[in-house]
């Protein structure tokens, strides 16, 4: 037995996880030296040993879906890239790369591209999430840097947290903040956000501002800092108040649909409190206005001076986990390796000097959205797509899809096969997954961790970095691409980081010989040589007057429809579910896509709980009635795709609208028509993986990976009776070992010798089904437990994944006193592991609270007649 540390492989966060490996037994922990997480780790990334399965990784090169070997594959990429850039020049090939690559991947991808083909049209889909981010504070700092650090959040008095739902998206983040405010009762959480989401259900104060709104937000807090609050005269001489003319208190109050009050106490809160740190994420970056919304976060700090102190400053909180390392290696369009701009001619020429190159890009390249354009339109002959899905990923999937099926060549890069992406591929290569490849990560707060391997690769699959230098070299770039390893990557990396010097200098690491950098540890820019390293926090633009203010007027959504549709993630999934659809466990909290819906807007379209929602002519999906939304807007999430669902990929209603300055994809705002459609059934399927249903006898579905096989949840006008005769007639189930009808139920069981093969259930009631329950009883032992874990009618769902606690088993806890998440984890554990669950057990605490209230009311009224 050996213990690894290691990196999780999920968001931005950047959890140090300490892993265990036994032959196939892998344990996995959160590893308590690790400055990010301390330990803790949440749902995800406890259940990480469960994606290790080699079940669906793809194993081996193929060309035109032949399994070939790597030398072929690699010639054959060569070949095909040297002929397009013979014939149509260096622009008409392009990388497509992926936040969860690690930075030595990065590395090499961006000096093959700028450094020896010549072009700069290497793009990542961190443009998806962070590029607005990246843009707002060069405008600021003159530099892609974040300045603070996570201990900013533990240390404020007042945290407020725009467009980011961080109770879901960054638990360790979350609960380390929700920690310090137990023991500072007087520490204050302000959300804004349109939605109230579990994070927001944990605030002293929520602002559900209108959609697209953030801008004026913040221009009208300006404002009034600029009036009420003790300002740094170097920003103040910088302000042009008038251009928040139209920012008064009231104005502001107007844009956004926010109470008056409300705004007040949030503007007074902002200007009494030193020690304030806002955090921003999807929410403010996913807009054609994300850049303005990120400055004008930005400016209020620069205003007060309140920036790269302890418990002060902007924070924007990334998604990917490798997001910044792959902007430090020029993973964007937009700028070289180091941080190097494109326009700094010395600047360039030093880094082709340290490449050896006489062919470096000297202008940016194409981003992420008219990178497919260009595609679309035939102007890119070849593109390598790494780590990432854009079929799913990118808004506008029919301009996605027109793009793979025009261009002549697609290369795809992946552990796993099978995604949407794939089916457009003309090359296939393996690439080692995480517990298998090695390298280097940059999580939100710059620091450096180490992604270490502990399981031998599945069969063929290698590092990114490596297939890109074989395909270098057999382009004839072998000189700048002989790498023996990881470690010579990374020093070259830390090398180059001094030539643009500033902030991001990790010139300090260049000289780590291959043991140092195996075990190095985690360690935040800047680094810079002669200088000793540095172990403690780092924050950065303390200086009185470091930045500049920036003020942007907003850009119209263009769009038409009755509904504004938001998207994000749900608590336990991450991405396209390519590594979080493989634990069983993580799929019990939302097993199906969901259409959030305010009961109102319900009531005016004639739709019930039961009913599926249409949005446009592309989503069909489950309605969920919900107070959490605002009126006039929907919510659903980002994780399925044409691959697992019917019509479930959001992304298709998202349009190719971008920001101007950093060309981020608006995917917040935009509108829709919504129908409610009626169904006659409602069906649950468990079967092998190998046997699937007629897809043309559902009107909805949704599949999903479970122990030995996959459930089907869908809605269908085919009379149970045909489904029923369908499922027993399958020889390879064996025989029906339950078969019952009753109170609108239909189910029936098969079984194979004494173990459960199959199980089929329908309704016309969708809360009538049994639920998560069945999610890992196939090729269970037939016993009465069994039976009633199958049959009994409880459309619920896992609400504690650590402990593996339903919604009913939590509200019998409220039911029997329980009345806070504290006391459900001392009644029944529930939110006792990652802490993740903690807001939607006050919720459902608060909830039951209002019901008894209204009870008692009844009762009052009742008495007084």
């Amino acid at each position: 037995m050996s213990k690894v540390l290691t990196t999780c492989p999920y968001c931005g966060v950047g959890c140090g996880v300490a892993v265990t490996a036994n032959g196939d037994a892998i344990q996995v922990e959160g590893d308590p030296n690790h400055p990010a997480n301390y330990g803790r780790l949440c749902g995800k990334g406890m259940q990480l040993a469960q994606t290790l399965s080699p079940a669906g990784r793809l194993l081996q090169p193929h060309i035109d879906g032949k399994p070939e070997s790597w030398s072929r594959a690699t010639a054959h990429i060569a070949s095909r890239f040297r002929q397009a850039i013979d014939r149509y020049g260096p622009d008409s090939v392009a990388f497509y790369l992926s936040g969860q690559l690690l930075t030595e991947d990065y590395y090499v991808a961006n000096k093959l591209m700028k450094g020896f083909i010549g072009s700069a049209n290497v793009d990542t889909n961190s443009r998806l999430c962070m590029s607005s981010a990246v843009a707002a504070h060069k405008r600021a700092f003159g530099s892609d840097t974040v300045p603070g650090c996570y201990q900013d959040f533990e240390q404020a008095d007042l945290v407020v947290l725009v467009g980011s739902n961080l109770a879901w998206c960054q638990p360790v983040l979350f609960q380390r903040m929700m920690a310090a405010k137990a023991k500072r009762p007087q520490m204050k959480l302000v959300v804004i956000d349109p939605r109230r989401t579990a994070t927001a259900a944990g605030a002293d104060l929520h602002l559900p501002l209108q959609p697209g709104t953030d801008l004026a937000l913040f221009h009208g807090l300006l404002r009034y800092l600029s009036r009420n609050a003790a300002c740094t005269q170097q920003a103040l001489a910088q302000l042009s108040l008038a251009q928040l003319n139209d920012y008064s208190i009231d104005k502001t109050a107007e844009i956004t649909q926010l109470p008056l009050e409300s705004l007040t106490t949030f503007f007074q809160w902002f200007k009494e409190t030193d020690k304030t740190v806002t955090g921003f994420s999807m929410g403010i970056n996913q807009s054609v206005n994300g850049v303005g919304q990120g400055n004008a976060i930005i400016n209020c700090h620069l205003l007060t001076g309140r920036i790269g102190k302890p418990g002060m400053g902007p924070f924007s909180i990334t998604g990917q986990p490798n997001a910044m390392g792959g902007r430090e290696v020029g993973g964007l369009a937009t700028s070289l390796a180091g941080h190097v701009d494109f326009a700094d001619s010395d600047k360039r020429d030093a880094v082709a000097a340290l490449w050896g190159s006489d062919n470096i890009a000297t202008r940016a390249g194409l981003t992420a959205v008219p990178m497919f354009e260009a595609m679309a339109a035939g102007k890119i002959k070849v593109v390598w797509i790494l780590g990432t899905n854009p079929m799913v990923s990118l808004p506008d999937t029919e301009l996605v899809r027109r793009a793979l099926q025009t261009c002549p060549t697609v290369v795809v890069s992946d552990c796993v096969i099978g995604t949407d992406t794939q089916r457009y591929a003309d090359v296939l290569l393996p690439a080692k997954g995480w517990g298998e490849k090695q390298g280097t990560v940059t999580n939100s707060e710059r620091r450096i961790s180490r992604q270490r391997s502990f399981v031998a690769a599945q069969g063929r699959a290698q590092s990114d970095w490596w297939a890109l230098c074989q395909v270098a070299k057999a382009m004839g770039f072998a000189s700048g691409f002989d790498y023996r390893n990881e470690a010579e990557i990374f020093r070259e990396h830390a090398t180059l980081s001094a030539i643009n010097g500033g902030p991001f200098d990790i010139s300090a690491l260049a000289q780590f010989s291959d043991h140092q950098y195996q075990q190095m540890g985690p360690l935040q820019w800047p680094q810079p040589a002669g200088k000793p390293l540095q172990l403690q926090p780092q924050r950065l633009f303390s200086s009185s007057g470091a930045g500049k203010i920036v003020i942007d007027h907003p850009q119209p959504r263009l769009g038409q429809g009755n509904f504004i549709v938001n998207s994000g993630r749900n608590r336990d999934q991450w991405h396209t579910m390519t590594r979080t659809g493989l634990a069983t466990t993580l799929g019990r909290h939302r097993p199906y896509p969901q259409i959030s819906i305010h009961p109102d807007d319900a009531a005016a379209l004639g739709a019930r709980s039961n009913d599926l929602l249409q949005l446009g002519s592309d989503i069909l999906a489950p309605i969920t009635i919900s107070q959490s939304q605002r009126r006039g807007e929907l919510f659903m999430p980002i994780h399925w795709s044409d691959n697992n669902s019917s019509a479930g990929s959001v992304n298709r209603l998202i349009d190719s609208q971008y920001d101007p300055i950093s060309q981020q994809p608006g995917f917040k705002g935009a509108r829709v028509e919504a129908k409610a459609q009626t169904v006659m059934w409602w069906g649950q399927l468990l079967l092998p993986t190998e046997i699937a249903p007629s897809l043309a006898l559902m009107r909805f579905w949704t599949k999903q990976k479970v122990d030995e096989g996959t459930i089907w949840w869908f809605a269908t006008d085919t009379d149970p009776e045909c489904w029923r005769q369908w499922l027993i007639t399958l020889p390879q189930l064996g025989r029906v070992w339950v078969d019952q009808q009753g109170n609108g139920l239909s189910s029936v069981l098969m079984q194979q010798g004494e173990q459960l093969s199959a199980a089929l259930q329908l309704s016309p009631q969708h809360g009538q089904l049994a639920g998560d329950g069945w999610q890992e009883v196939l090729g269970q032992r037939l016993s009465a437990h069994l039976l009633q874990r199958l049959l009994v009618g409880r459309d619920e769902q896992l609400l504690c994944a650590c402990v593996g606690l339903t919604e009913s088993q939590v509200d019998k806890a409220i039911e029997d006193g329980a009345n806070t998440a504290e006391k459900i984890t001392q009644a029944c554990g529930a939110g006792g592991g990652c802490g993740v669950c903690s807001m939607e057990l006050q919720q459902r605490c608060d909830a039951h609270q209002q019901r008894q209230a209204v009870v008692q009311q009844g009762r009052v009224a009742t008495v007084m007649l």
